[in-house]
C-alpha cells in the first residue's frame, strides 16, 4: 500500500525574539485542542468524578422515593406549589452543593466499587502521544516568562508575543482616557453588595424564589480580569480586547438580565442566529424580489460596537424595547420584571466593570466589555433600535432587504448607486459613536463565512475562508475518543454542503478539506468514509433547523427512559482500551449486579439510564494560555502556597495508597 502522504504545516506565528526550536514548533502545531495523554487515569480526579455521581444517584433515589410516599398519600407532587412538578426546570435555581439529607449506604458502596473497578483496569501505563523532547519543549514554553503565547484573533492560528510586547499593547488600549480609567481600589466586593440588594430587591417583590435569590447571591466573587487577542490581520497586530468576567462581582445578574433579553431579542426580523439562518432568509428574500445585474450586495460592519454604545442610552433603548415587546411572550419561566428594574440591573452592570491586568486596576467608562454574558444580546437589541429610529427619521429610499447578526449587516438593494450612498453617508452621521463601514459590489462580496455572487441573476453561496485561518482542526493523535475524531471530518464537510450551492464548487472544495484533514494525521480511510456520506446528502436537508421536538425525541432515544443518569468521567485511553476491556461494559455490568441485588433499588431506578460521558482532559491551551496576566504558573510562590500544595500532594498519595 502507498504510503500516506502528509504536510506539516506551520501555524505558529512568533512575534517573539525567542529561536522556536523544531520540538517547540511540533508541540504548538498540535493546537489548542490537543490534549496530551497522561500514563495513568489521575486518581484525584477519578474520585470528584464518581463522587458527583454518587450524588447523582443518592438523588435520584432520596426523590423518587419521596414522590412515592406522597403519591401514596394522594399527594401528585414534592412542591407547596401544586402546579410544579419535580421535575421541571426552574431558571436559577440549581444547587451543586445540595446532597440528601440522609444517604442510601448500598448507593455509596455501590460507588466506592466501581472506582476500584476502573483503576483496577487503569493499571497498564498509555503509550505518550508527545515524545520526551516535546514534552521538555512544552514545560520550557510553559515556563518562560519572556513570552506570551495567545490565540490569534479569526482563527489565526497561535501567536508567540515577547511579554514586554504585549504588555505594551495592552497598555495602549487601557491608556485611552476616553474609555477607560485607572481606579486605586479594587470594588468587587463592594459591588458584590450592591448585586446583593437588587437581587434582595427582586426576591421582595417576588419576581425570584428563595432559592433563585440563594443562587444569584451565593458565589464567592472575583475581580474580573482583561486580556488581549492578538489581531494578526492588522497591521502592527493590535488586540481585540476581552473582560473576563468568570465569578465576577455582576456575573449572576448578568446571567438574570441574558434571560429576559432572549425573549426580547427573539421577537426581531430577519435577526441572523448563524449562517444557516442567514442562508435561509437569502434563499426566501430571493423569492421575494428580483435579482438583476444591477442588484446591490452591500455589507455594513459597525467600528468597535461594544466599545461605543453609551450607558444612559443603550440602557433606556434596551428596555424600552424589552417592555413594548414582552406581551408578545409565552415560554418565560419567571414573573417578568418591570422596564424600571431592568434598566437598573443593565445600568449596574455598565457602570461597574472595574478588572484587573498585570496587578493593576481599571473600570471601562464606555460601551459594554466583551465577555460579559449580556453583552451579545444588549448590543443586538441596541442595533435594532437603532437602526429603526434612523429609518423612521429618514426620509430617502431605504433598502428592501436588511439581515443582520450583531454588528454584521447584509443589504440586498436594487438601486443606483447614489441613492445608496446617501443612505450609508445619513446613516453614519445619525449617531455620535457608532459608525459604519461600507462594502458593496455588483458580482460578489463577503458576508460572515460565505460569498454571495450573483449568476444568471440568481444567488449563490460558496465557503469563504479568512486569509488568516489556519483551519487547525483537533489532532488526530489528540487523546479524545474515536467517536469524536470521526464526526470532524463529517460535520466540516456537511457544513460544506451546507454553504456550498453548486456542486462543482462542493466537491472542489472538500478535496482541500480533505487535505486538510490529511495534515492534521487522520487516516485517508475514515476522512474519505465520512466525507463521502456527505455527497449523498441534498443541500435543502442541511438547511433545515432541528426543532426542539425533534432534540428531545433523540435524548429520548439515546437515554430509553425518564432520567439520565451519567457518569462523567475526563477521558483516558485505558477506558476504551478494547471492545471487551472499557468503562461502558464495566459500567454496564456493575449495575446490573447492583440491581440485581437489591430488589427496592432496582424498582427506584427501574425509569432510569445510565450512561458513561466523556469530558476532555486538559489541552495544550489550558497548558500554555492565559487570561490572567502573568498566569498562575508563573507566578512567585509563598509560603503559605508552598504549604498548600504539600498537603494536597501528601492528601493525594494517601488517597491513592488505599488502592
Amino acid at each position: 500500500m502507498k504510503k500516506q502522504k502528509i504536510f506539516n504545516t506551520n501555524k505558529v506565528i512568533n512575534l517573539s525574539n525567542k529561536n522556536l526550536t523544531s520540538n517547540h514548533l511540533s508541540v504548538l502545531n498540535k493546537g489548542l485542542t490537543f490534549v496530551p495523554s497522561k500514563y495513568k487515569t489521575n486518581i484525584s480526579t477519578l474520585n470528584e468524578e464518581l463522587r458527583l455521581f454518587e450524588r447523582r444517584l443518592q438523588l435520584h433515589y432520596f426523590f423518587e422515593t419521596l414522590n412515592r410516599k406522597k403519591e401514596k398519600q394522594k399527594l401528585t407532587t414534592l412542591s407547596k406549589d401544586s402546579n410544579k412538578n419535580i421535575t421541571e426546570v426552574v431558571p436559577f435555581s440549581k444547587n451543586p452543593h445540595y446532597w440528601p439529607p440522609t444517604l442510601n449506604k448500598t448507593i455509596t458502596q455501590f460507588c466506592t466499587d466501581l472506582k476500584k473497578e476502573i483503576i483496577l483496569m487503569n493499571t497498564k501505563t498509555h503509550k505518550d502521544n508527545l515524545t520526551k523532547a516535546e514534552r521538555e519543549a512544552l514545560i520550557d514554553l510553559r515556563k518562560d516568562e519572556n513570552i506570551t503565547i495567545k490565540k490569534g484573533d479569526k482563527g489565526a492560528g497561535l501567536v508567540v508575543l515577547n511579554t514586554s510586547d504585549y504588555i505594551d499593547k495592552v497598555m495602549t488600549q487601557l491608556n485611552d482616557t476616553n474609555t477607560y480609567k485607572r481606579k486605586e481600589i479594587d470594588d468587587t466586593i463592594t459591588v458584590k453588595q450592591k448585586a446583593d440588594k437588587i437581587i434582595q430587591s427582586l426576591y421582595n417583590s417576588k419576581h425570584i424564589t428563595f432559592k433563585q435569590r440563594r443562587y444569584l447571591t451565593n458565589f464567592k466573587p472575583k475581580t474580573p480580569i482583561f486580556y488581549g487577542i492578538p489581531k494578526i490581520h492588522k497591521q502592527g497586530t493590535p488586540l481585540r480586547p476581552i473582560v473576563s468576567q468568570i465569578d465576577g462581582p455582576t456575573t449572576r445578574i448578568n446571567e438574570l438580565v441574558d434571560y429576559y433579553l432572549s425573549f426580547a431579542e427573539k421577537t426581531i426580523p430577519n435577526l441572523l442566529q448563524d449562517t444557516t439562518s442567514f442562508l435561509n432568509i437569502l434563499h426566501k428574500y430571493e423569492n421575494e424580489m428580483p435579482i438583476t445585474e444591477n442588484t446591490y450586495l452591500i455589507t455594513l460592519d459597525v467600528t468597535s460596537l461594544y466599545t461605543n454604545i453609551p450607558h444612559i442610552e443603550g440602557s433606556e433603548w434596551v428596555s424600552d424595547y424589552y417592555d413594548t415587546t414582552k406581551g408578545q411572550w409565552s415560554d418565560t419561566k419567571l414573573p417578568l420584571i418591570t422596564k424600571s428594574q431592568l434598566r437598573e440591573c443593565i445600568l449596574f452592570i455598565l457602570t461597574n466593570t472595574t478588572f484587573t491586568f498585570n496587578g493593576e486596576l481599571f473600570q471601562q467608562l464606555f460601551g459594554t466589555t466583551m465577555g460579559a454574558k449580556f453583552s451579545v444580546k444588549f448590543a443586538n437589541i441596541y442595533m435594532h433600535v437603532l437602526l429603526q429610529k434612523f429609518i423612521k427619521q429618514y426620509e430617502g429610499q431605504i433598502p428592501p432587504f436588511i439581515a443582520r447578526l450583531v454588528d454584521d449587516i447584509f443589504l440586498l438593494w436594487n438601486s443606483d448607486l447614489d441613492t445608496i450612498n446617501r443612505f450609508i453617508t445619513s446613516l453614519n452621521k445619525f449617531h455620535p459613536s457608532i459608525k459604519f463601514e461600507a462594502k458593496l459590489s455588483k458580482d460578489n462580496i463577503q458576508f460572515l463565512d460565505t460569498v454571495v455572487y450573483k449568476k444568471d441573476n440568481k444567488l449563490f453561496t460558496k465557503l469563504f475562508i479568512k486569509p488568516t485561518d489556519c483551519k487547525q482542526y483537533l489532532h488526530y493523535h489528540s487523546s479524545h475518543p474515536q467517536h469524536v475524531k470521526r464526526a470532524i471530518p463529517y460535520s466540516q464537510a456537511l457544513r460544506y454542503r451546507r454553504i456550498i450551492t453548486e456542486d462543482e464548487e462542493l466537491y472542489s472544495s472538500l478535496i482541500n478539506l480533505k487535505q486538510k484533514f490529511l495534515d492534521r494525521h487522520y487516516p485517508i480511510l475514515l476522512v474519505n468514509e465520512q466525507i463521502d456520506k456527505v455527497k449523498l446528502i441534498d443541500r435543502s436537508e442541511t438547511l433545515t433547523y432541528k426543532t426542539k421536538e425533534n432534540k428531545q425525541q433523540k435524548l429520548k432515544q439515546l437515554t430509553s427512559k425518564d432520567n439520565f443518569l451519567p457518569l462523567i468521567l475526563t477521558y483516558h485511553p485505558n477506558h476504551l482500551k478494547t471492545s471487551s476491556s472499557n468503562i461502558h461494559r464495566l459500567l454496564s455490568k456493575e449495575w446490573e449486579r447492583f440491581t440485581n441485588e437489591n430488589d427496592e433499588l432496582r424498582d427506584i431506578f427501574s425509569n432510569a439510564t445510565l450512561r458513561t460521558v466523556f469530558k476532555r482532559g486538559q489541552t495544550l491551551g489550558q497548558l500554555l494560555i492565559s487570561s490572567a496576566f502573568p498566569p498562575r504558573w508563573q507566578r512567585k510562590k509563598t509560603d503559605d502556597d508552598d504549604i498548600t500544595n504539600l498537603l494536597a500532594l501528601f492528601l493525594a498519595e494517601n488517597e491513592q495508597d488505599k488502592f
